[in-house]
């Protein structure tokens, strides 16, 4: 009989009263799910701050916001900056910790399920550090939305945290795939129109445009992107402006007609209807939660 190896754990308390650390227990729902959470918080830490483990069956996205961390892994350092991500599998010996005289500000989440594991393999063929990414405003919105789902554990939180963290994995294994694979002529392709789309979402933007950038005919080009990115080029679109148009709406005061014209949505009612229809409410509501409870109520 193989023996079980032991969990080991050990970590400083050198968080800031505000941090937030979050244990979720498991339901019949979770672990019928391709991944569930463990734990999640948003820790703003100082030196000499640490956590150190193995053994742990989880695997542990962490997102820095400020600041500057460490990361330990047998007998790799690296370095962790604003907008990395880090991917970490817990059953692994490794160590993190804040880097000497300095702050580190960081979103986390642990995570588990059927899916993880394999998820976790396919994506160290491509790097066991840091991971950069394009977007980093994306990732943060994906961890706060699967830190407020498990605060208030409303029905469906469940499913709604799996959608999330699939769609984290699968961001960070696309873009490993585009970057480290140059010579594929699709992928090549298909992430230069990712780029463009990126680059001028505020603008008028159509399929055969991005398919004659990517230099591929129309309807090859909208089968492989639908294949890789599990969206429709049109949706894609929308998702990018209509993430935007909520970063703006956290982070500035400005009005729905200039939120609309800046991301690319024609006008404020188009804005006031793509809120409705895919996040349940206006941009009004959003806002007004944003600045009264830090995110809004999931969709149920």
């Amino acid at each position: 009989m193989t023996r079980r190896q032991e969990i080991y754990e050990k970590l400083s308390l050198n968080w800031s009263p505000d941090s937030i650390r979050l244990f979720v227990s498991q339901t019949p729902i979770s672990r019928s799910l391709p991944f569930f959470v463990q734990e999640a918080g948003d820790f703003k830490t100082f030196y000499p701050y640490y956590t150190e483990r193995r053994n742990l069956p989880s695997l542990q996205f962490i997102y820095t916001l400020r600041g500057q961390g460490c990361l330990d892994l047998g007998d790799r350092h690296f370095e962790v900056r604003p907008e990395s991500v880090l991917l970490i599998n817990c059953f692994r010996p490794h160590r993190y910790y804040t880097a000497p005289g300095q702050t580190w500000d960081f979103l986390w989440v642990h995570f588990w399920g059927p899916a993880a594991a394999g998820f976790a393999a396919l994506l160290e063929q491509y790097q066991t550090g840091p991971f950069a990414t394009d977007h980093p405003w994306q990732i943060e919105l994906w961890l706060r939305r699967l830190l407020s789902l498990n605060q208030r554990r409303c029905s469906g939180y469940e499913v709604q945290s799996s959608a999330v963290i699939d769609s984290l994995l699968s961001d960070l294994l696309l873009q490993q795939l585009f970057e480290l694979k140059p010579a594929a002529t699709a992928d090549r392709a298909l992430s230069q129109a990712l780029s463009y789309i990126q680059a001028h979402a505020a603008e008028d933007l159509s399929l055969q445009q991005l398919a004659r950038i990517a230099g591929l005919s129309k309807y090859y080009f909208a089968r492989q992107f639908k294949a890789l990115t599990g969206q429709t080029v049109q949706e894609y679109i929308i998702r990018t402006r209509l993430e935007r148009a909520k970063a703006k709406l956290r982070d500035t005061s400005l009005s729905l007609n200039d939120i609309a014209f800046s991301c690319g949505i024609h006008s404020a009612t188009h804005l006031i209807n793509l809120f409705k229809t895919r996040e349940g409410l206006t941009p009004h509501q959003y806002r007004r939660q944003w600045q009264t409870t830090g995110g809004p109520r999931p969709r149920l």
